[in-house]
């Protein structure tokens, strides 16, 4: 709801989990990908599409719609 009233994207992830640092760039769809949720199964990503990945090659939002299972927030 805040999103869609403030038409800003915003998301939280645990910083503790990211590796090096974080790009906002098109996949060339050799990515990693799990959402949250998906005990650590990866999820194919097409080519041309926009992520924050890491240093390690793996996506930790997508389409800032999808977050991830690595780096999401537990207490």
């Amino acid at each position: 709801l805040i999103s869609i009233q403030s038409h800003l994207a915003l998301g939280a992830h645990d910083i503790e989990h990211i590796d090096g640092n974080v790009n906002l760039r098109l996949t060339d769809g050799t990515e990693r990908f799990v959402p949250i949720g998906a005990d650590d199964q990866p999820e194919p990503v097409k080519a041309g599409e926009y992520a924050y990945v890491d240093d390690s090659n793996e996506i930790i939002c997508h389409l800032e719609t999808r977050q991830v299972e690595k780096t999401k927030v537990t207490p």
